[in-house]
Parts: C-alpha cells; structure tokens; sequence
C-alpha cells in the first residue's frame, strides 16, 4: 500500500469520525433539548398539583365552615321548634286542666245547686 493510499484512508476515517462527532453533538442537542422541556412541564405540573392542592385546602376548609354553621344553625332550629312544640303542648294540656277544673266544680256545685233549688234558695 502505497502513502497516498494509506493517506487517503486516514482521510477517509477522520471524515467519517467528523460525521459521526456531529451526529453525536446533534444528538446530545436534541437530547439536551428535551431534558430542558420536560424539566419545564415537570415545573408546570409541579406548580399546577400546589394549586390544586391549594385549592382542595380552601374548599376543605370552606365545607368545614359550612359544616359548623350547619349545625349551629340546626340546633338553634330544633330549639326553636321545642319551644313551639312545648307552647303546642302546653295549649292542650292548659284546655285539659280547664275542662277537669270546670267538671270538679260542676261535680261539686251540682249537689249544692240542686239542694238549694229544692229548698227554694235559688
């Protein structure tokens, strides 16, 4: 093999190893490149999971309140409904006591009445 050949060949092989040196740097570029974008979602989704997370704290803690407020108002409505049920009661029970009065008198002063129609006092 002759110099020039051997030359050639020399050649040759820087060539292709230029061509693959730029195949490689293309390559670690785009690779690079798309560690640089998923890097920048991964931050977005990052950012979009504390708002949510955000979110879910102030809805938690606005149904807490909701809760409380519930209740407290429940429990001022069964109070409420107590007392007219205990007036409801008391009306019925007050007409019963009534009425027992009125027959006791009427037991009483029937024998009173009829005794002094018969003696002529009324």
């Amino acid at each position: 093999m002759s110099v020039d050949e051997k030359y050639s060949r020399i050649i040759e092989g820087i060539a292709k190893l230029d061509a693959n040196q730029t195949i490689m740097k293309e390559d670690i570029r785009s690779i690079k490149n798309d560690i640089d974008q998923n890097t920048k979602d991964l931050a977005i989704h990052i950012a979009g999971v504390q708002t949510a997370q955000a979110r879910l704290d102030i809805e938690i803690q606005t149904r807490d309140q909701l809760l409380t407020q519930h209740e407290e108002d429940s429990e001022e409505e069964f109070k409420k409904i107590d007392d007219r049920l205990k007036v409801v009661e008391f009306i019925p029970n007050l007409a019963q006591g009534v009425w027992k009065v009125t027959k006791w008198l009427g037991v009483i002063a029937a024998p009173g009445v009829m005794i002094s129609k018969f003696f002529g006092l009324w």
